[in-house]
């Protein structure tokens, strides 16, 4: 009875850390640029008690015994990168990438870089009437050189499929502002979530290694192009995450009732013993 409430008990932590994953997928359905999360699970401990040498039959297909396993756990929460569905909205300011990387923001108080795949930028007005490209949360977006991208005033911003930007003014000509940082992700596992649809390389030993990126010019390295005047919609299925709420639910009224049976079996074993 004991390893049956052992079992119990840790297949409903494991199962709530799933209900929680998928509830947080789906509050994020309609985030530009999220990335859903894929949980994996493994054995606490599994054992095996070896049967009897005279019970073992014939074309016996399975050794004799039986599996002992003591619950499961979260092992792994992998980050699918995979591509989100376009939204269309031809505001000048939003961006999206086709491919496989990020955009670099400016890093935060401790040095350590941050970057984002959501691409619903604004301009912040600055001094003297320049206007600076931001996220909603006034993170400045950087170009290939490290430098916030700033726009003379008065002129519309245009950006191609390479992150070159222009700036177009009332007449017409164009004036080229800087050319966005397009960060190729080597590792996407070691980026870490940091609140509003924002990533930093994980740390490794105390430190945060730079290999897990790579700076790209997509100028001189295509490894994906910008998009202006679109979203990168969440990557996330709502019908498939529903149907996988409906699962983790009922396995969690299992693993509930497994609970219930066993506290009621003890109560019965310690009133027979009183």
């Amino acid at each position: 009875m004991r390893l049956a409430m052992i079992h119990a008990v840790t297949g409903l932590h494991s199962i709530q850390s799933k209900i929680d994953q998928l509830a947080d997928q789906m509050a994020n359905v309609d985030t530009v640029g999220y990335k859903r999360k894929d949980p994996s699970f493994s054995d606490v401990l599994n054992s095996r008690l070896h049967g009897l040498q005279a019970v073992q039959f014939p074309g016996r297909e399975t050794p004799p015994g039986m599996s002992l396993g003591h619950g499961a756990h979260l092992v792994n929460n992998q980050t699918v990168w995979t591509q989100g569905s376009v939204k269309q909205t031809d505001v000048p300011t939003d961006l999206m990438i086709a491919g496989g990387g990020v955009f670099e923001l400016a890093a935060d108080d401790t040095g350590a870089r941050r970057f984002t795949r959501g691409g619903s930028f604004q301009l912040a007005p600055l001094e003297g009437g320049m206007r600076r490209l931001v996220t909603s949360e006034g993170l400045p977006l950087l170009d290939v050189n490290g430098n916030p991208i700033d726009l003379p005033e008065n002129t519309e911003m245009r950006v191609d499929e390479e992150g070159n930007v222009y700036a177009r003014g009332e007449d017409g000509a164009e004036v080229f502002v800087a050319t966005l940082r397009y960060v190729h992700v080597l590792n996407p596992q070691q980026l870490e979530r940091v609140g509003a649809n924002v990533y930093r390389i994980a740390e490794v030993g105390g430190e945060r290694p730079d290999d897990v990126v790579l700076n790209t010019d997509l100028n001189d390295n295509p490894f994906g192009e910008i998009r202006q005047g679109a979203l990168e919609m969440a990557n996330v299925d709502l019908g498939w995450t529903m149907s996988e709420l409906m699962t983790a639910l009922r396995s969690y009224q299992l693993n509930a009732r497994a609970l219930d049976s066993v506290d009621a079996m003890s109560g019965i074993v310690n009133n027979i013993r009183s």
